[in-house]
């Protein structure tokens, strides 16, 4: 579940919405009116590397990022709760928000910010997703409401673990990682498959 919520804490004409749904029914509940900023999370659980393919709050912020809203995702690496610490991830949230207001982000662009867990954030560092892929093991739960639902629960497993680049290497030093997204997946290389 997300809420999302526009803030005027930086902007005095911006205007609050807020909606509490799935992620990306939340976001199209508001496009009505479109908001000036999208953020989703933060979350319990990295979106490092591929994982923004599974993820809700990033398929939030894809969705932003289509409709040519700045969209920002936040995730804290770990879905222990004693680990994830959101109030120290917050006047960092604050500041990478900040930026984006000023500054903008390119067309098609959005980010995925992955904080490490324990709460203490040495710092950022501009990344790219780490190369690799999930075990394919889900766990059963129940909701509160009853209803059953799964978690993706593997292991990921890092295929280029002596990469210094990546988010999951910044993340396992301590520090936030910031990974430009963009919605676009088209491959513009040649296919040889597709020569006659």
């Amino acid at each position: 579940m997300l809420d999302v919520v526009l803030s005027n804490r930086f902007k005095k004409d911006l205007k609050l919405a807020a909606k509490r749904g799935l992620d990306l029914d939340a976001l199209n509940a508001i496009v009505d009116k479109q908001p000036d900023l999208v953020l989703a999370g933060i979350n319990h659980g990295s979106n490092t590397g591929n994982s923004v393919i599974y993820s809700g709050t990033m398929g939030a912020v894809i969705e932003g990022c289509l409709q040519g809203i700045p969209s920002i995702g936040f995730s804290v690496c770990t879905h222990n709760p004693s680990a994830a610490d959101f109030d120290a991830c917050m006047p960092h949230v604050t500041e990478i928000t900040r930026r984006v207001i000023e500054r903008g982000l390119p067309d098609g662009v959005c980010l995925n910010v992955n904080f490490p867990k324990g709460g203490v954030v040495k710092g950022f560092r501009r990344a790219r997703a780490c190369r690799g892929r999930w075990t394919e093991e889900y766990a059963h739960y129940t909701s509160p409401e009853g209803k059953p639902f799964y978690i993706l629960t593997g292991k990921y497993e890092n295929h280029e673990p002596e990469a210094t680049d990546t988010d999951l290497y910044w993340n396992a030093q301590g520090y936030g990682s910031v990974v430009p997204v963009t919605p676009d997946l088209d491959y513009s290389g040649t296919l040889d498959i597709m020569n006659e």
